[in-house]
Parts: structure tokens; sequence; C-alpha cells
């Protein structure tokens, strides 16, 4: 077991130099879109894979660190290797060598490589379950149906989730913790700025649809969602060291344009959930911060309503028609919201003739299907834009009762590490894994934003990280927090 760590404050030098200058390097490539040809791209990568994978024989942190840079790019940056290996790409490669070197590592050492924690088995269970999801799509659908649909479909899921084996094996220590903590820290901030770039670059068009920021994602609802996750993270990090006024006042100002670019987005739910996430942790680090914010808040909003985005105002307001326009629930919304309930309604009668599921991927193509069966009109639409059935309706009611299940377990685990561990960096990712589950409850209520290894391989980094620091010593420290709180410990 490792030792309890002394040193709680944060310093720029434990920051890992090498990954966060991989990741500016990532974002300026793309924010100011740089035409760097995939080939130079290729002779800079291949060299600095070789480079860390020799390197992680005997310690995978620094090939873990530099995944962590990376994955939230990939979408821009896939290295892939075209129509050649359909779905084998650079993250495939990282997520295989990782599991190589962890479980290396785990043997090396004498640890166990898969944990005996409920949320390790509540994955293998959903894994089994998706696994079952394809074998019913190449019942009902075919071969061809499995090839070109499920499997790159399921790929994407299960890319994310081996990441909580990787972070659990890598995580062996506190500075593995503090090391992959600041990283994503980095990442997140840097990946708002690129977004407040493109919001400026958007400034002034004419069209709703035009003006929306889409991000490193591509889309804008994805992109605020992961805002949602993951921003809990900064903002516990700046509460954990208010009482450094520099901190703070960076943290404020981070926190001010991360907001601008979500509400830029113009995604209702996403924007919801972003708030109600981080709102989650100033309440769980300190209540009377959130109480006095919130009148502050609202107080400036009743006396000056310009404060709020006009975009965001008519977002939100264009959600309910005037009344009177329709009899119908879905007459009386704006055509996206009308759309949505349609969805929703079709989708839940799938379930009540079929609760087992339908097939692994097979959503976009039954719901044309049960629309005309069920008498709806026909839409532009053809994902759920809920999560929950999403999952119900393609690999049964079972497998969204599992998928819950580990929400609810990562945040007990998060709550447990938070009030125990005696690390500042470790209570920062729980009290952000806290806040990411409440986002991501909400934020999935209106969309599926739960699917692609970038937006959600983070989530299971900081499980696994929470799951290994759950067996830490929790021994007091041997120097003080840079800032207890009133409510520090819950």
């Amino acid at each position: 077991m490792p030792e309890a760590s002394s040193d709680h404050a944060f310093r720029m030098q434990d920051i890992p130099r090498a990954p966060a200058y991989m990741a500016v390097f990532l974002t300026f490539i793309y924010a100011f879109e740089v035409p760097i040809p995939a080939v130079a791209l290729l002779l800079i990568g291949a060299p600095l894979l070789l480079y860390l994978a020799a390197k992680s024989r005997r310690d995978p942190t620094d090939l873990f660190l530099f995944a962590l840079a990376y994955i939230p790019f990939t979408k821009q940056f896939q290295g892939d290797f075209g129509a050649l290996l359909q779905g084998f790409n650079l993250t495939t490669i990282l997520v295989g060598l990782l599991l190589w070197r962890a479980y290396s590592l785990s043997r090396a050492t004498g640890t166990p490589f898969f944990p005996k924690h409920v949320v390790a088995k509540l994955i293998v269970l959903l894994v089994l379950l998706m696994v079952m999801g394809i074998g019913m799509s190449a019942i009902t659908r075919g071969g061809g149906f499995v090839l070109s649909h499920a499997l790159p479909n399921s790929k994407r899921w299960l890319d994310a989730l081996l990441f909580f084996f990787v972070a659990y094996a890598c995580a062996r220590d506190r500075d593995v913790c503090k090391k992959a903590l600041y990283v994503m820290i980095i990442v997140v901030i840097l990946i708002s700025m690129a977004g407040m770039k493109e919001h400026l670059d958007r400034w002034g068009r004419s069209s709703l649809d035009s003006a929306r920021v889409a991000g490193v994602f591509e889309q804008p609802n994805n992109f605020a969602a992961f805002f949602a996750y993951y921003f809990p993270l900064v903002s516990a990090f700046v509460l954990f060291h208010s009482r450094k006024r520099a901190m703070m006042l960076g943290g404020v100002v981070f926190a001010a344009i991360t907001t601008k670019v979500v509400f830029a987005t113009m995604s209702r739910g996403s924007i919801a959930a972003y708030l109600a996430a981080n709102a989650l942790v100033v309440i769980r680090k300190n209540l009377s911060w959130f109480v006095w914010g919130g009148i502050l808040f609202a107080g400036l909003a009743l006396m000056f309503p310009q404060i709020l985005p006009e975009s965001i105002i008519g977002r939100f307001s264009s959600t309910v028609q005037s009344e009177g326009s329709s009899s119908t629930m879905e007459g009386q919304l704006e055509e996206s919201a009308a759309q949505r309930i349609i969805v929703w309604r079709t989708a839940t009668a799938m379930l009540w003739e079929n609760p087992l599921g339908y097939g692994f991927g097979s959503f976009p193509l039954l719901l044309p299907e049960y629309l005309s069966k069920f008498g709806e009109r026909m839409l532009s639409i053809t994902d759920a834009h809920n999560m929950y059935l999403l999952i119900a309706v393609e690999m049964g009611v079972p497998a969204l009762v599992v998928f819950l299940l580990i929400w609810f377990a990562a945040f007990g685990v998060s709550w447990k590490v938070y009030r125990v561990s005696p690390d500042i960096n470790v209570r920062i990712l729980a009290l952000g894994m806290q806040g990411c589950v409440a986002g991501a409850l909400i934020a999935n209520q209106f969309g599926s934003r739960f699917y692609d290894t970038e937006i959600t391989a983070y989530f299971w980094v900081v499980l696994g990280m929470l799951v290994r620091a759950s067996t830490f010593p929790t021994s007091a420290p041997t120097s003080p927090e840079p800032d207890t709180g009133r409510c520090a410990h819950g």
C-alpha cells in the first residue's frame, strides 16, 4: 500500500509538462485551423508513440498521461487507417498498449489488475449485455448490419469502458492521481478557450444554427455536455485552493469563459446540466458561497436582465409557442422539442412491446417503422434524444438498470472517498465526479450524450482512479490543506 502523501498544495512544477505541451499543440492546430498534412502528423506521432511504448515497459504513467491529453481531440485527429482497417485507429492502439502495460505492471507489483469493487462487476455485466445486444442485432438485422453499424458503435463504448481498468491499474499512488487530474483540467480549459475563439468567429451570424458553437466534437449538444461532465473538476480544484487569490481570480475568469461557451452552444438540456453539476460542487464544498453567489446572480439578473445572453433567453423562451396555437402538447412546442416528445413517446411504446431490446445500433432503423405503426408523423431526426430510452430500446431494460447502477455506484464511491481521503487531489477528483454524475443524469435526459469515447473517457478514468483511491490509506495528512472550507468534509 502506498504511503499517505504529505504534499497537498498545488505547485506549478507538479504539472506534467510534456502532456500539457501536447494538449496545447493540438488545441492550437485545431483552433487556428493550421493546415498540417496527415503525413506530417504521422511523422510526429509515430516516433512519440514508439518512445512512450518503450518507456512504459516499467511504468505506464507517461503513456497514460499522454492518452489523457489526446483522447478529447480524437474527432479532430483520428489517426485512423482509412477503409483499410475500419474502426482501427490510434485510440485502439493506445487502449491496447495501456491495457498490456497496466496488466504487466499489476503482475510485477503483485496488485490485482481487475478490481473486486462492485463498479467493476457492473461494468463487466454491462459489456455482456452489450454483446447480447449485438447478437440480437445479428439475428434481427443480419451480419452486414452488425459489421457496418453494431460493431463500430459498440467499439466506441468499449474503448471508453476499458479506460476504467487502465486508470485503476495506473493510479497506483496519489502522485499519479494528481498528475492525471492536472492533465484533465488543462485539457478542459484549453478546449474551453478554443470554444471561445469559435464563438467569436461565429459572432453576428444571422441564423441560430450557424451561431451555435460545436467545438472539438463538431456537435453543440455534445460540446456543452463535455463541460457539464468535466468542468466540475475545474470548479472543485479552484474551490479547494480558494485562499490563493490568484487561483480564485483565474478560476472565476475561466468559469466565466466556459459558461459563455456553454451558453453559445444553445443546448438547453446541457446548459441546465452544466449549471446543476457545478452548483452541486459549490454546495458540497461550501454552502454559504452557493447561497450568497445565487443571491448576487439573481439580483443582478433581475436588475440588469441584459447580462443574460439574448440568444439563450430566446432559445429557452422559444421552446413553448404562443398559447392557443395548438390543442396538443407537441403542437405548443417549437419543432425540435415537439419532435423529441414524439420520439420519446414512440420509444416508450417500443419498450412495452419488447423490454428485452431490439439489438445494438438498431434504433435509427426502428424509429421510422414504429412511427408509421403508431400513426405518428415522419420526423427529420433518428436519434432517441434520451440516453436511457436508447439503451433500453437497443439493449433492453436490464442493461438500462445496470447502466444507472454504475452511475449511482460512481456517486457512492466518490462520496465515500471525498469524506475519508486525506489527499486534496483525490478529494478534488471525488468532488468533481459527484458533479459529473449529476450533470450526466440531467444531460442524458435530453440527448444521447454518453456514447463517444472522446466525451466519456474521462468519466471512466476518474471512476477507475477513485475505485483505486478507495484502497489508499486514510491516515490524517501531515500538512494542512490550503482551504478546508466550512463544508469541506461533506
